[in-house]
């Protein structure tokens, strides 16, 4: 889930482009450090979907977008 259309626009456009990735795990990094005591190290994006079908069975699928490390991501 995403809070609003454009976070789910931006999600959509960063699983194509790794330069939105890279945007998206440096922007994590800073706003984990300033909201925690510990700092974060490295952040692993993720783009995970699930569909339903008609008869209530469920798939859901993970792939993997990157590590990124922070202060350098």
């Amino acid at each position: 889930m995403h809070r609003n259309e454009r976070w789910r626009k931006f999600f959509a456009d960063a699983k194509r482009e790794p330069r939105l990735r890279e945007s998206l795990a440096r922007y994590l990094c800073v706003r984990w450090d300033r909201t925690h005591d510990s700092e974060l190290t490295d952040v692993q994006l993720w783009h995970m979907s699930e569909r339903t079908a008609l008869d209530g069975s469920e798939t859901v699928q993970r792939e993997r977008l990157g590590t990124y490390r922070c202060g350098s991501a």
